[in-house]
């Protein structure tokens, strides 16, 4: 029974393409196109706490206050819903050093 309503779900509101998530990502933050890396699942590197359950796409973005690159700091990551499309965090990655 489970499955038959994963399946309308699916079918009602299909999952969030790797596209559609680089286009809410941009939302959030405007860099130059090219500029975004992404991930289907999460990278060894990243350590989010409370980690959302419902799958997501890791978005790496810069962070738009034009220090990237000179100095060290964390990886700016946004993690958009692969189910809804909604952002559940927008910040650190806590991968640095």
């Amino acid at each position: 029974m489970k499955i038959f309503f994963r399946r309308i779900r699916a079918w009602l509101f299909p999952p969030v393409s790797r596209r559609k998530a680089i286009e809410i990502a941009r939302k959030q933050n405007t860099p130059p196109p090219g500029s975004f890396r992404i991930y289907g699942q999460r990278p060894k590197n990243v350590n989010i706490y409370n980690l959302p359950e419902e799958p997501c796409w890791f978005v790496f973005a810069p962070w738009g206050d034009g220090k990237d690159g000179i100095m060290l700091r964390s990886s700016h990551v946004i993690l958009v819903s692969k189910v809804s499309g909604r952002v559940l965090y927008n910040g650190k990655a806590n991968d640095e050093g």
